[in-house]
């Protein structure tokens, strides 16, 4: 199948619309980057528009607001989500970026992923139930290769599952 371009009120209606009304909520930080900031707008969708499961895109713009100390201020970050996790009943994902890699193949190559690639403090991997990475050899000379996002599951609390999850194939015509 083929997506029509023709369909997309339709499909948004679907998603935004009827029974499924108010089920997704999307906030625009751009501008607005402190913790105190981003945690109010939580607690807001948490109890206001009962969020269950909130998505941060990416913790380095807040922490980038916060100081010179980006690991500090991640610190910070974590545990303040941590905190509003426990204290709200509700899941938070966080984006987090890597760090760039000794040597000469990176992360846009398709290098394995670990939990010491996490960019700028352990907090994100100490505190978090979960941690997911997508990883895509972007630079392959073979499209399908280029376009596989492989899905792996670094770190899992509650069943201690680890390793490859998945792979995803983006389909450029779909």
């Amino acid at each position: 199948d083929t997506y029509e371009v023709s369909r997309l009120a339709e499909w948004h209606d679907a998603l935004f619309e009827g029974e499924n009304k108010n089920r997704v909520w999307v906030y625009e930080h751009v501008g607005e980057n402190n913790l105190t900031s981003i945690a109010d707008r939580v607690k807001f969708m948490a109890a206001g528009s009962e969020c269950k499961w909130i998505f941060i895109d990416h913790i380095h713009m807040i922490s980038a607001a916060g100081g010179e100390n980006e690991t500090s201020e991640i610190n910070k970050i974590m545990h303040k989500f941590r905190e509003l996790c426990e204290e709200l009943d509700i899941s938070i994902v966080t984006v987090s970026h890597l760090r760039r890699l000794d040597g000469n193949k990176g992360h846009e190559k398709g290098v394995e992923t670990d939990l010491s690639h996490l960019r700028g403090s352990q907090s994100i991997s100490q505190l978090s139930d979960c941690v997911i990475t997508l990883e895509r050899n972007q630079q392959a000379d073979d499209p399908t290769t280029a376009s596989t996002t492989r899905v792996r599951v670094l770190k899992s609390r509650y069943t201690g599952d680890v390793g490859m999850a998945t792979h995803l194939l983006y389909d450029q015509d779909t």
